[in-house]
């Protein structure tokens, strides 16, 4: 009998006990799951074999082993590349990294092809959700102090809402490790004394975390996509206004813009100048791929 494979790592300021086993629900799935204090803060799970066919078990303890080891391997990477990116981009200041709109070149584009599009579901998906959190924080405005007691009352039912969501476990580990640590904070905030010092402290963790899911942009495969729809839609909102189909393939980027959301909610009441101004906006702060 294959038991499972536990490791305990030190990841943003914490111990984290990763832990990988087997399960079986018809189909047999390898499943790592992240403990902190006895409570799991993320979970990644894998199809390891499919329509009953079947494994020696020293294969199967390859496959664990693999898995395990790349799941705290790819977590510790992206725990780290964004801090140093944090600390690049304080220094260098942020300069947008692609030209400016071009008319001629936009001219002959068409939108993203469905493969890219394919390629890039998930993400599309996850960046969605991630969009609607943000909108329920209201990070798009500054929190005085008079107001942050009720941010924070806010921001707890955000994130006990994106942590109850089905698409929750589709996020990267790290990600949903850091979603559990900030709502803890939260809620032991709101049940402990709600000291006005520590407020002001958790909704500057809470804009931090904001800005580390905000690196899905930068995955590979939206890059390309977000470049190709935005110089698309910029070129056919300046040529032809806006249109339903336009706006239905404008959904796509739902969560890469707070301003963008917005504005996608209410599109009958935008002006073709603001549609083509925020486009050319986004599209310059959209890296090279």
């Amino acid at each position: 009998m294959i038991s499972g494979l536990n490791q305990e790592v030190d990841v943003l300021g914490r111990t984290f006990h990763f832990q990988t086993e087997l399960t079986r629900r018809g189909d047999l799935f390898v499943r790592t799951e992240v403990f902190v204090g006895g409570k799991v803060v993320a979970t990644r799970e894998y199809r390891l074999v499919r329509d009953g066919r079947k494994l020696d078990e020293e294969s199967v303890l390859a496959l664990m082993k693999e898995q395990h080891g790349r799941v705290i391997e790819r977590t510790l990477e992206r725990v780290q590349s964004y801090q140093e990116r944090k600390r690049d981009d304080s220094a260098a200041g942020s300069t947008p990294t692609t030209p400016a709109f071009d008319a001629h070149q936009a001219k002959n584009l068409q939108p993203p092809a469905d493969e890219l599009r394919e390629a890039a579901s998930t993400a599309i998906r996850i960046r969605r959700i991630f969009g609607k959190f943000r909108l329920r924080l209201d990070l798009g405005s500054l929190a005085s102090d008079a107001d942050l007691a009720a941010r924070l009352q806010t921001a707890a039912r955000g994130f006990t809402w994106i942590i109850s969501s089905p698409m929750f476990q589709e996020i990267r580990l790290d990600e949903q490790m850091r979603c559990h640590l900030v709502s803890d904070r939260v809620n032991g905030w709101i049940e402990g004394g709600r000291d006005p010092a520590a407020a002001a402290e958790i909704w500057s963790e809470i804009i931090a975390f904001n800005a580390y899911v905000a690196e899905i942009n930068n995955r590979t495969e939206l890059l390309e996509f977000d470049r190709q729809l935005l110089m698309w839609a910029a070129y056919q909102v300046q040529s032809q206004g806006m249109s339903d189909d336009l706006l239905d393939k404008l959904q796509w980027l739902a969560g890469r813009d707070l301003e963008l959301d917005r504005l996608l909610d209410r599109p009958k009441d935008v002006s073709r100048d603001t549609w083509f101004a925020l486009l050319c906006r986004v599209l310059n702060q959209t890296p090279a791929s």
